[in-house]
């Protein structure tokens, strides 16, 4: 609870001493500190706040009341809370991105301790929170010196948490940025000691590999060179000679380093910049127009430099050197709108890219989205690109270009889920391979090419014969039967296509009720209506989750009027409660619904779907165990209990090669069942 009775005796102190004018008030509340009175501190910085809240020293009073509670009160969530607020309240300022890295590193310091206490659950929780404030201040902050060291934090943080791909991500986002050798470095022997790990041996190796060519001639890297050099020799791979140093790029650096902005990494302040240096600050911390002296080019008679810009740019660009190359597209961009010039797409892509390289994701989204709107053609550039990425067999490259665009323009995703198919299926990757074209699918429900793609991946590479013959009779036009509507619904449910999914869902329940209504088989029409009542139940679920809330609400309540307690009820409630956010009362709604039922599968789908979501892998395949007890024929939950039943046991062995398991990623939002 945040401190506000102030002692009599401490204001009293405070006031006659502020009368006097011997001093600031800051500086005032600074001496209470350092003689130990640590709340008179914080009752002086507080009266400093209400004096003039809106003020750089309010801000600064604030972080001093954080660091108070930080390390002299020791509440550790009264300091997170004080520093969410500066913030919040003042974003923008230099003060707000301390205070995000600050609340970051708390709250990684309470993931330890909760780590070390055996507590893994919270402490993964926790740093997943320590994650989204750090991510916050790499974004948001990018040309601050928190920004830097946030992002640092970051990589530690998702290692922490055991997500290594994106702390290897992060450290290589990082080591791009990076100005500084060391730290450079240091983060790319990070990167490829967790690509080892991971078992990904080749970008290791090129990790190491890259801090040697880049910093071979730089001696105060030399200690961390020498670790990757043996890092090498381990490996049995080759040690790369340095690059020759330019001289130009020595004259660069060195301008860099003069004209760095006061609030960056390293501190340096843009009042020192020599003559005839413009002061430009941008997130890759490079003067543009110091690159293009450089390189001895001034603007033509028209002044319409933009041009040469970009040219100069794709030359970094293609060296990866992403700091110099984003710093010329950032300015050119700029020069070339002010002048109202058309401007070719590839030049968004590539800026948004060099966001990307070093890590600030939001920036290149932004970037993309903008110019998306201005041309469309940006993302029809980006798909071509990767094509030309694919078709020249560097598929982890056309993989990241297509990615690029993913959500900017939703009419195109699903054109860009397919290529990710193809190129993930190149790759060798069958489980990304099964999910982007199941992604394509669910865009685009009707995409032939797709479906087709998704059966084989399914009949070859995943061994589930079942669906792949459902996606099968969808390509050869066969039948529109009950399972192929409800396997689409399923499918776009799982993937957040909510509008798909309510029609299929619908589609899937007046299947069945024309089957049942020509059927004279009694226990037929039973299970044909029961079908029905869960396809119709799905449908109402699917539009409250895509926002028509009151609709769906109605639907199912007309349902539930007519089929009270029956088990499809139950999984309704089971899944409102899921969007509720309330996953206690949807696991005993599935549980109600299997206690009816047995063998109705749709609820072993979805309970078994949130222990997944969850991590607990365990409970899912206990409750699948259960379910084929009283469904032995459903082939393809046997094969998916299996492969699950796999993956636990590489776990608990990890020296064991283990089998891919088929559709076991956990997803945001529990999908309904797939039906065999």
């Amino acid at each position: 609870m945040r401190h506000t009775a102030y002692t009599w005796i401490g204001l009293l102190a405070f006031a006659l001493i502020f009368s006097l004018g011997c001093s600031t008030p800051l500086k005032q509340a600074a001496q209470f500190e350092k003689a130990g009175n640590y709340q008179d501190a914080v009752a002086a910085y507080e009266q400093v706040i209400q004096t003039n809240p809106d003020s750089e020293d309010a801000r600064q009073a604030q972080l001093k009341i954080a660091a108070l509670y930080r390390d002299k009160l020791d509440q550790p969530e009264e300091a997170i809370a004080r520093y969410k607020q500066v913030a919040e309240q003042s974003p923008g300022t230099e003060e707000a991105a301390e205070a995000l890295y600050q609340a970051g590193v708390q709250l990684f310091k309470l993931g330890t301790q909760l780590e070390e206490a055996d507590n893994k659950e919270d402490a993964v929780a926790k740093y997943d929170e320590t994650a989204e404030i750090l991510n916050k201040t790499v974004n948001e902050y990018p040309e601050s010196k928190w920004g830097h060291f946030a992002q640092q934090l970051l990589a530690k943080t998702y290692e922490k948490a055991g997500n290594m791909e994106q702390a290897s991500e992060v450290y290589a986002s990082f080591a791009r940025r990076s100005q500084d050798s060391q730290r450079s470095v240091q983060a790319l022997l990070n990167k490829a000691r967790l690509d080892k790990e991971m078992g990904k041996q080749e970008s290791a190796t090129q990790a190491l590999q890259e801090a040697i060519k880049k910093y071979g001639n730089d001696p105060e890297a030399a200690k961390e060179l020498d670790k990757a050099k043996a890092e090498l020799e381990d490996m049995g791979a080759s040690i790369p000679n340095p690059e020759a140093v330019d001289p130009r790029a020595q004259r660069r650096q060195e301008r860099r380093d003069r004209n760095r902005p006061r609030s960056s990494f390293y501190g340096r302040s843009q009042s020192s910049a020599g003559a005839g240096s413009t002061t430009y600050t941008n997130s890759f911390n490079v003067n543009p127009d110091d690159l293009m002296r450089d390189m001895q080019i001034q603007a033509d008679e028209q002044g319409t430099i933009y041009d040469a810009m970009f040219m100069i740019a794709n030359m970094f660009y293609s060296m990866e050197d992403y700091n110099s190359a984003g710093a010329l597209y950032e300015r050119g961009i700029q020069m070339a709108r002010n002048a109202g010039s058309k401007l070719d797409p590839q030049n968004y892509r590539k800026l948004a890219d060099c966001y990307a390289k070093i890590g600030l994701q939001a920036k290149a989204d932004e970037t993309l989205q903008k110019a998306a709107k201005a041309d469309p053609q940006v993302i029809d550039s980006i798909i071509e690109s990767g094509n030309f990425e694919y078709q020249s067999g560097n598929y982890a490259k056309a993989i990241e270009t297509y990615s690029s665009a993913i959500g900017i323009l939703p009419a195109k995703d699903a054109d860009i889920y397919y290529h990710l198919g193809l190129a993930y299926q190149k790759s060798g990757d069958a489980d990304k391979e099964l999910e982007y074209f199941e992604r394509a699918v669910a865009a685009r429900p009707s995409e032939q090419d797709a479906l087709q793609h998704l059966a084989e991946v399914l009949a070859y590479r995943k061994g589930n014969r079942p669906r792949a013959e459902i996606y099968q009779d969808l390509v050869d036009g066969r039948s529109n039967t009950y399972e192929m509507q409800k396997e689409l619904a399923d499918l776009c449910f799982r993937y957040k296509n909510y509008q798909w999914a309510k029609t299929k869902y619908t589609n899937a329940a007046r299947v069945a009720e024309r089957k049942a209504s020509r059927s004279e088989d009694e226990a037929e029409i039973a299970k044909l209506k029961q079908q029905a009542l869960s396809a119709y139940v799905l449908a109402a679920v699917a539009n409250v989750y895509r926002g028509k809330v009151d609709e769906g609400k109605a639907a199912f309540e007309a349902l539930v009027a007519e089929n009270p307690g029956t088990p499809a009820v139950h999984l309704g409630n089971g899944y409102f409660a899921l969007h509720a956010g309330d996953p206690d009362t949807a696991i005993a709604e599935f549980q109600a619904a299997l206690e009816l039922e047995p063998g109705y599968r749709d609820a072993a789908i979805a309970m078994g779907e949130y222990y997944l979501s969850v991590g607990k892998m365990e409970k899912a395949v206990e409750v699948w165990q259960e379910y084929i007890k009283h469904n032995r024929s459903d082939r393809s939950m046997w094969a998916r209990t299996r492969n699950l039943q796999k993956q636990l046991k590489a776990a608990a062995q990890p020296e064991e090669t283990s089998a891919q398991p088929e559709e076991t990623s956990a997803q945001p939002e529990t999908p309904p069942a797939a039906n065999p």
